[in-house]
């Protein structure tokens, strides 16, 4: 399928609309149902989605990324170069 680029959609990043539209024709949807206080983990390269929060409930998120110290950006960027962390 190669990379699919991110976009501002409205206010969020969002996979290009139109890649996404043939991912859904040629591969398997799978839909999550959680319970509150549920805990999902997946793969960063996972096309993923999910419905407005209709609750009087805030939903929290926490997004957790790691990268190899060899995998430091080339060029300045929003994500940090590599700082080693003293004990």
């Amino acid at each position: 399928m190669g990379r699919v680029n991110h976009d501002l959609i409205g206010e969020q990043l969002g996979a290009d609309p139109e890649r996404v539209e043939q991912v859904k024709r040629n591969l398997e949807h799978h839909y999550v149902e959680m319970k509150a206080g549920d805990i999902l983990y997946f793969h960063c390269n996972l096309l993923h989605t999910s419905d407005q929060n209709s609750s009087d409930f805030r939903r929290w998120v926490l997004i957790v990324a790691f990268n190899k110290k060899s995998n430091d950006p080339y060029l300045e960027h929003h994500h940090p170069k590599y700082t080693p962390m003293t004990m």
